[in-house]
Order: structure tokens, then sequence, then C-alpha cells
């Protein structure tokens, strides 16, 4: 660029003022010039060397990457100009610039409105800038550019996507019933009402993680204010696995990211004379089996001594 071109002048002039001449005061006075040149070359240089040790750093930044709506929040964008002298601080969302902090124009920022964005300039200054209630329409990729004076004008930046998130309801278990036996069909529904973005759901069958081919998925909807709803099904046949002390607890959770986590239980309970049927079968069960497992045993020791007769 520009620095190149001063120093393909300042050669171009050192390689004319080589050429041959018959007069001895003009080679002199051309071998001056020469030393001259030479000397402004490498102070040109050094000055170059000097500024690419020069360069602007972040030294803190934050963009929260969750808002819960309503919330205040505060962007950080901290900086280390290494020596050289501020130019300007801008703010964006997206592509669209909201704050400019120009420092010959002192404290003061210039503010461009946008929509869901609302900046309290009485408190913010280029590193740290408030806004303050903010609202899903808030939610977007905010960026901070941090620009040097000339002659080098050099900037840096850093940027986050932020999420403006409306907490949902509690989580609502639906269609259980109060009791169940073995072989029955669980079919229940939990739903998180009115999010913003939806909500996430897992279903639970005595803490442990159902497997996914017991779920039921649903399309998440929205209302007319842009609040989603969310709906997760839970089918499976009820087996003696399922079955804990007498009942089989339904847990299930809804989430937002980091931000939000929130549970619901549902209890199904057995029958005693089922659990009683169920134990007596299990120790039935147990019983033929060790049976079994006697018969077989005599059976080997007996095959053993009349191979050896």
């Amino acid at each position: 660029g520009g620095n190149w071109g001063l120093y393909h002048r300042i050669t171009s002039t050192v390689l004319i003022l080589d050429g041959n001449d018959a007069s001895e005061d003009l080679l002199i006075r051309r071998n001056a010039a020469y030393k001259m040149n030479i000397s402004w070359l490498l102070l040109f240089q050094t000055l170059c060397l000097y500024q690419g040790f020069q360069s602007i750093k972040l030294t803190n930044f934050y963009i929260p990457p969750y808002k819960q709506q309503g919330d205040d929040v505060v962007l950080t964008c901290e900086y280390d100009l290494e020596g050289q002298s501020l130019y300007a601080i801008k703010w964006y969302r997206g592509d669209n610039e909201f704050l400019r902090f120009l420092h010959s124009k002192g404290p003061r920022p210039q503010v461009f409105l946008q929509s869901g964005i609302n900046v309290d300039i009485n408190v913010s200054n280029g590193k740290h800038v408030v806004l303050r209630s903010v609202t899903p329409s808030t939610s977007g990729v905010y960026r901070c550019e941090v620009s040097c004076e000339g002659p080098s004008f050099k900037s840096v930046s850093y940027q986050n996507q932020m999420t403006v998130v409306v907490l949902p309801n509690p989580p609502v278990i639906t269609g259980q019933p109060q009791n169940s036996k073995p072989d029955e069909v669980i079919n229940v529904n939990c739903t998180s009402h009115n999010a913003k973005p939806a909500a996430s759901i897992e279903w639970y069958i005595n803490d442990k993680k159902v497997k996914p081919d017991y779920h039921v998925e649903y399309v998440p909807t929205m209302n007319l204010y842009g609040l989603e709803t969310s709906t997760l099904g839970l089918k499976f046949k009820l087996k003696s696995q399922h079955i804990n002390e007498g009942k089989v607890v339904l847990n299930c959770t809804a989430s937002i990211s980091e931000i939000y986590w929130e549970s619901q239980v549902a209890v199904i309970t057995i029958d005693d004379e089922i659990i009683a049927t169920m134990m007596e079968s299990k120790r039935t069960s147990g019983q033929t089996i060790m049976e079994s497992q006697n018969k077989l045993t005599v059976l080997i020791i007996t095959t053993l001594v009349l191979w050896n007769l």
C-alpha cells in the first residue's frame, strides 16, 4: 500500500543517484544525496518495524449467551491500545451499528435506534454498555469493534450470540393412571407452556433416562405472542422391571440450555394383591430354578461315578 510506495520512491531515487558523471563536484553531491536517502530508508524501516510490534488487543470481553426477559445486560469490551491513540469504539447487532464512541467527540456516545435495544447512555461507556429490560427482540449477534487513529487505523473486534429467553410455566404431566398392573400400556404426555425458545423435554422412569423408543414426538406450537409450547409423550407396556417397591415413578424435565431446568413427577401405584402375586411368582420361580440345578448336579455326579466303574 502506501508504505511500499514510499519505499519504492526512496530506492528509485538511490538508483538514479548512483549513475556515473564526469564532474567530481556533481559526484560528491550525488554521494551525499545517496547517503541521505539511505538514512531516510533506514528510518522508514525502523518506523515500520516499531509499528509492527504495536498491536491493539482486547483484554477482557463478555457478551452473555443467554439472559432472561426483563433483565438488564452489561456488554463488556475492554482493550489495551499499547501506546496508540484511540479513534473509535463501535457496537453492532448483526451488521447494524447501534452505538458509537468517538474519542475526538468526548465521552458522550452516538446512539442509532434499533428495535429491542434500550441503551442506558448515563452509565455506559466504550468498555461497558448497559442494556435495560431486554426482550426476545433484543436477541442477536453482538459485536464490539475498537480502532486506533492513523496512520495504522488498526482495529480489533469480538462477537457472540445473545439470546433472551422467556421462561416457561412449570412442566405438566397428563394422562397418567393412579393405578396400573403389568402388561398395561402407559401413555402419558409432558408439556411445557409458553417459552421462547421452546423448552427441551426428557423422560425418566425410576430415575433412569427413557430410551427414544418410548418417546412420542409432537411439533411445538406457537401462540399469538410468539411463545412456544413443547410436548413429549411417553408410551410403553408396563413390565415387572419397571416396578420398584410397588410403584412406578415417572419424571419429566423441561430445560432451556443452562439458564432453565424444572421437573415434574407422577407416581403410578400397583395393587398390593398384584405385588404379592408377583413376589410369590418370583419366589416359586427361584425355587424351581434351584431344584433344577440340584437335579442337574446329581445327574452329573451319577454319570461320572458310573463312567469310572
